[in-house]
């Protein structure tokens, strides 16, 4: 830390003491006029006093001349007063050496008066310099410690950053006996002002009380204050008279007794400010009081951050608080408008409401203007601000709501309205104009009611009009039928559709009903339903009903029945799927016809025409062979083709219970006896269901057809191994089998797998119609097939079924 410390002759009797020697005997007569003669001194008086024992006795004055002034009086006074009890004089008292330094002296003398009246005082002078010096050092650091305790006290019970300062400016004059205490902020020094002012003083009794506190000093960017402010360093002047910065301020510093002056810096993040303190002594400001006034500095400044903390709480809390009344105060709004059934019993209750929801309710009036009529809330008195909000309802009336604060105690802070409060009050407004114009419309509704009940109540269409929150303003009969067919609920009005009518099935509608109040447009939906074990489809209509300047007064809703369409629609896309599926039928029979049956009706054909002929009896008997052959194979074809066709042309499936458990355990039986040589392995787990309801034969035949693929496609070293498992998913049992063997090139044959004829191993026996004949049972019962698999990798079919 740097210092401006100049040093000169001290003031402060404590300073500047010259030890000599321990002490010094003396012989003094007081006559009875008054006059005084030393008689004898030892031979120590000049190193002790500085003057020699000749010049003691030549000038009779010397020594009480020499005694310090303020210690002289009582010197003389104790004297006396010793002289006439006859007493022990010992006195303690300051002395000035002749090269004008001061010392500590005790004198300890007894008086003898003789019989010609006079008084001859025999004692002994003492050096208690060094004493007095350590003495006065613990009064002096008790001192610091008693102004750091009442400053301390002071920021332990300050509550503003005012009152702070200027308590802090009163403790170290009063307290620590300053001559003046002042602080300036930084805010003069970063604008350059010629002068300073101080934020906060305090001046002694003793300074005069024309003292101008405005401080007319030209500042310079090196002055005390402004170097302990942008330096943030302590700056200490121990002799005003020879410093530069107060040349301008001399006669003044003079006219107070000023002599020393410390600028101490403090603050928090980017404020800083200058604790200045003036003394009536040179050389005041020693090392340990720097250190001292500096620790006063620093807690000054965490106290202003302590204070500024809980400040900035009490704001938060306050404006929290605010908020909490605006909340509540638009909540009770919204309540007043969705309960009162009339306009003027609304603004009459909103009226009184809105005082409040401001910062000072007492001292608010609140006026709402609806066409002539006007509403009042509150006192009405001196007027200090208003604000005023106005809007043009849809009857062209106009409407506008004004708040006034008016002149009270509470309001003498009141600066400006809260930006939040000029948003409460357009809420309001909002949501009045919203009550108004739904008012009026609903009132024109109910004027025609008669002709919309007419209209309505003759309609298929079901009608239901809603309110913005979605409550029952009116329906017609229709609406009201099937929501009772539907629910089991009797719709009247006030309602709420979403809560207590469609309940759980609510989430479709809330969607819709938000999107055509919010976007101002229709929205629409199809919906189905249950009905005594029938299924029955409506088409939901939700359009936003509008005022003339496009805002959302309510909300309207159809619901048609659509049942009729829907199953006439539903039927014929099965009917198209049904012909789809038939026309890829008709496209196989062809396929089957074309291919299968062409080949022995030709070779039948040719070989006929041969038996025209004169044969030998060998040739005969082999082209009667090859006909046979050929009519077996025709034969084979037109049985597949009556199978395929029986399977098809069945109207409904037979269902029965079909253990699953049981017919696996049949199947793996079967093909484990016939494949002795090599047994299949089988891995069954079928804890998702033990038995399903379906057509018996259709998955006996399906299970069979899948077991037997896998055992005759095993890989040739090693048995088949079948893993089956099931899986129950909601409405549907999903069966997986999976095997181990030669697999499916899927990249070559996948649209081909479940076609009729087709073989991708021709190596081993088959016709391929296996799988074509499992995916026609799976199908006419309700289900799916699909394939996974890759060559020598073996194959998956994962079936699945509907299953209640």
């Amino acid at each position: 830390m740097d210092f401006e410390t100049h040093t000169n002759e001290s003031q402060n009797p404590t300073d500047n003491l010259i030890k000599k020697v321990e002490g010094v005997f003396f012989q003094l007569m007081v006559f009875p006029n008054g006059r005084k003669r030393f008689l004898r001194l030892s031979r120590g008086a000049e190193d002790l006093l500085g003057y020699t024992e000749a010049n003691f006795m030549e000038q009779s004055d010397l020594f009480y001349n020499n005694i310090y002034p303020e210690c002289k009086i009582l010197y003389l006074e104790k004297e006396k007063e010793i002289s006439e009890q006859m007493g022990i004089f010992n006195f303690n008292f300051r002395f000035l050496l002749p090269d004008g330094k001061i010392m500590w002296l005790n004198v300890k003398s007894v008086p003898q008066k003789t019989d010609g009246g006079d008084y001859i005082w025999t004692g002994l002078f003492s050096d208690i310099n060094d004493l007095k010096v350590q003495e006065n050092k613990l009064v002096k650091v008790n001192h610091e410690l008693e102004v750091l305790n009442a400053v301390n006290d002071i920021i332990l019970n300050c509550g503003s950053i005012d009152q702070l300062l200027k308590m802090v400016c009163q403790s170290l004059v009063m307290v620590g006996g300053y001559k003046l205490v002042w602080i300036v902020d930084d805010n003069q020094i970063i604008k350059g002002e010629p002068n300073i002012l101080p934020i906060a003083s305090f001046e002694s009794e003793q300074i005069p009380q024309v003292m101008d506190l405005k401080f007319e000093v030209p500042m310079h960017i090196d002055g005390p204050s402004a170097r302990a402010i942008l330096r943030r360093e302590t700056v200490v002047t121990n002799n005003i008279y020879e410093s530069e910065f107060f040349h301008a301020w001399i006669d003044k510093a003079r006219a107070y007794g000023f002599h020393s002056q410390v600028s101490i810096p403090f603050g928090i993040k980017d404020k800083a400010y200058a604790l200045n303190i003036y003394s009536g002594y040179v050389n005041t400001f020693d090392h340990h009081e720097i250190e001292i006034l500096e620790r006063v500095g620093n807690n000054i400044s965490l106290a202003i951050a302590k204070i500024e903390e809980e400040t900035k709480k009490k704001n938060y809390y306050y404006l929290l608080q605010e908020r909490v009344k605006e909340l509540t105060v638009l909540t009770e709004l919204g309540l007043i408008l969705r309960s009162e059934k009339t306009i003027e019993l609304a603004l009459s209750k909103i009226a009184s409401l809105l005082p409040g929801g401001m910062q000072y309710p007492e001292s608010t009036c609140v006026e709402i203007h609806y066409g002539e009529l006007c509403f009042k809330g509150g006192e009405k008195g001196e007027v200090i601000s208003a604000i005023e909000e106005q809007s043009l309802l849809s009857n062209e009336v106009k409407l506008s709501i004004k708040v006034t604060v008016c002149k009270s105690e509470e309001t003498q802070c009141f600066l400006d309205f809260f930006d939040e409060e000029k948003l409460v009050l357009r809420h309001a407004l909002r949501k009045i104009q919203l009550f108004i114009d739904n008012y009026l419309t609903l009132e024109q509704l109910k004027h025609s009611e008669s002709n919309l009940n007419s209209v309505f109540g003759n309609t298929d269409v079901g009608y239901l009009l809603l309110d913005l929150d979605g409550k029952i303003i009116t329906f017609n009969r229709q609406v009201s039928r099937e929501l009772f067919k539907l629910f089991k609920v009797k719709i009247t009005e006030g309602m709420n559709l979403a809560e207590d009518v469609l309940k759980f099935r609510a989430a479709n509608f809330i969607s819709h009903f938000l999107s055509a109040k919010i976007n101002l447009k229709r929205s629409e939906y199809e919906s189905y339903y249950e009905y005594k074990g029938r299924s029955k489809y409506f088409v939901v209509s939700i359009f936003p009903v509008l005022s003339d300047t496009k805002v959302c007064l309510s909300v309207c809703l159809t619901l048609k029945d659509v049942t009729k369409s829907k199953l006439a629609e539903m039927e014929s896309k099965q009917i198209t799927s049904d012909l789809i599926v038939r026309n890829r039928d008709l496209e196989q029979f062809s396929f089957m016809i074309s291919h299968n049956l062409r080949a022995p009706v030709v070779n039948l054909s040719g070989l006929t025409q041969q038996l025209k002929e004169q044969l030998p009896e060998e040739e005969k008997e082999y082209v009667i062979n090859s006909i046979l052959t050929s009519t077996s194979r025709i034969e084979g074809v037109i049985n597949d083709i009556n199978k395929v066709l029986m399977i098809k042309h069945s109207s409904e499936t037979a269902k029965s219970k079909v253990s699953v458990v049981k017919l696996l355990d049949e199947l793996q039986s079967y093909f484990v006896e016939v494949n002795s040589e090599r047994k299949p392995e089988f891995h069954i787990d079928l804890k998702d269901v033990e038995s399903i309801e379906s057509n018996k034969a259709y998955i006996e035949s399906v299970f069979y057809n899948l077991i037997s693929n896998a055992v005759k496609f095993a890989k040739p070293e090693s048995p088949a191994k079948i893993k089956i498992w099931t899986v129950r998913k909601k409405d549907k049992l999903v069966i997986h089998f999976k095997d181990d063997g030669i697999g499916i090139d899927l990249e070559k044959h996948q649209h081909n797998v479940f076609k009729l004829y087709n073989r991708f191993h021709n190596h081993i026996e088959g016709k391929g119609m296996g799988l074509y004949m499992t995916k026609t049972q799976i199908r006419l019962l309700g289900g799916d097939i699909e394939v996974h698999s890759s060559p020598n990798k073996g194959t998956e079919f994962i079936i699945t079924l509907p299953v209640d």
